[in-house]
Formats: C-alpha cells, structure tokens, sequence
C-alpha cells in the first residue's frame, strides 16, 4: 500500500514537471529571440529633465506576432538607466506597455504607462506597432549638475501575456502546490525574457544643453 502511494506521488511529481516546462514556455518571451534595432533616438533637457526620443525597429517577432493576432495581451516594458564613469547609477526610469487585440471587434487599445497614462485604440495593428515602438518626450528624470561623462542603456521585454495576468497564474500555481516542483519553477528568474542592456548614447550634461 505504501509502495503504490509512492509511485503515485511520484508520478503525481513527474507530471508536475512537465507541467512547469509547458508553463514557462508559454510565459517566455519572444523579444530575447529577435533582434530589436534602435532606429533613432534624441536625448535632451528640459527644465533640468533628461527627456528621450527613442523609435525601435523589429520590436515583436514572429512568435509574439502570432500571439497578439490571436487575442493574448501582451507587455512591453522598456528600462532605462544613466550610469557614470565612477559606476555609480545616477538614473533609472521604467516605461510599461499593454497591448490588447479585440479579435472580435478588430480592435488594438495600446496602453501606455510613464507617469501619466496614455491610451490608443485602433483598428490597424500597424498604427498600434508603432505606437509601442516609438516614444516621444519621455521624461527619464532629473539630471543633476556633473560633468562626468554618463551613459544611457535601454533593455525591452516583450511578454506575450500581461504581467498582471502573469502574477495571477503564479500566484495560483503556488497555492496549488505550495512547496512542490511547481513552485520552484515558477519561482526562477527568466533573464532569455528579455533583451541585453544596450548602450544608446554616451554623452555630458553640458552637450546636451
């Protein structure tokens, strides 16, 4: 009786596992396996302000274009960050993206989030694309007085699934199995989820006024 217990317990576990494998593939996402290109990009102050004018070439791949075509909501995040010669970190900024597509209605509602929220509905994905791709007059922070020469990077993560969305299914995965395979899994970091860091721009605060 025993035995058989633990057999099934531990094909109860084996199943778990391959569970864990399917579920992380499908919360993985695509931008580590597509190359993102900045097209352009404008660093400038305002009032003291580091603002930015960035334009992303490539943004979803192929496989994150089938899946808001099929109706799954999908996250862009876009991090920046100004370090300094000394390497110390003098700016960091994060800007949150959600795309919804109404395959029913036709509709895209683009989300953006950088302080103030700002939304676009449309029904051309084109138009929806390039308002993730492009932001304009982004302010990234206040810059202080230093002469030093400091560096601008930007990392993008592409989830085809919201992170709200994904929090929930975690949640509910660990409250399942509490203290099992699965909440191991669940609980690793993905760094493949998301881009290297890429220098943008190098520059003084003096150049830039």
């Amino acid at each position: 009786m025993i035995r058989k217990v633990g057999i099934r317990e531990a094909n109860r576990q084996k199943l778990i596992f391959w569970l864990c494998l399917l579920f992380l593939g499908s919360l993985s996402s695509w931008s580590a396996a597509n190359e993102v290109v900045v097209r352009h990009h404008q660093l400038y102050l305002e009032n003291d302000s580091l603002r930015i004018e960035v334009e992303l070439d490539s943004l979803f791949s192929r496989r994150a274009l089938d899946a808001i075509e099929s109706g799954m909501i999908t996250s862009v995040v876009y991090d920046f960050r100004v370090n300094g010669t000394r390497k110390n970190r003098i700016l960091e900024h994060s800007i949150l993206l959600r795309l919804e597509h109404d395959i029913w209605e036709g509709q895209y509602l683009a989300i953006r989030q950088s302080g103030l929220t700002d939304t676009l509905r449309t029904t051309s994905f084109a138009d929806a694309e390039a308002y993730c791709a492009k932001l304009q007059n982004v302010e990234l922070g206040v810059l202080s007085e230093d002469s030093q020469v400091m560096t601008l990077q930007m990392r993008i993560s592409v989830n085809p699934i919201s992170t709200e969305q994904e929090t929930r299914t975690k949640n509910w995965l660990n409250v399942l199995r509490k203290g099992s395979l699965l909440e191991l899994f669940i609980s690793l970091d993905r760094p493949a989820d998301r881009t290297n860091w890429m220098d943008i721009a190098r520059f003084r605060n003096g150049d830039l006024k």
